[in-house]
């Protein structure tokens, strides 16, 4: 079970690095969140608050898909079409 403890170390320690936070900054910033270009700066900040809160991976894609069923149903409002297609939110 030693490996085991390990590798939850080694989660822990690449998930509060502030380069893995830098690395989802830059990801949304080349447009790799879907709808990022519909957000407001406000909307953004919350995004990213919340994907960061979620605990678990299966949170993080329940919301990805959740954001990005809101993003199409945003850019069909304003007759603009995502960049996104695959519910990467």
């Amino acid at each position: 079970m030693r490996y085991g403890y390990s590798a939850v170390l080694v989660a822990i320690l690449l998930c509060s690095n502030p380069a893995f936070a830098q690395q989802a900054e830059k990801k949304a910033e080349s447009g790799e969140v879907c709808g990022w270009e519909l957000m407001g700066e406000d909307e953004r900040t919350a995004h990213r608050q919340k994907m960061r809160s979620l605990s678990s991976r299966e949170a993080r894609m329940k919301y990805r898909q959740e954001h990005h069923s809101e993003m199409e149903k945003r850019a069909k409002e304003q007759g603009k079409t995502l960049r996104c297609d695959d519910g990467s939110g």
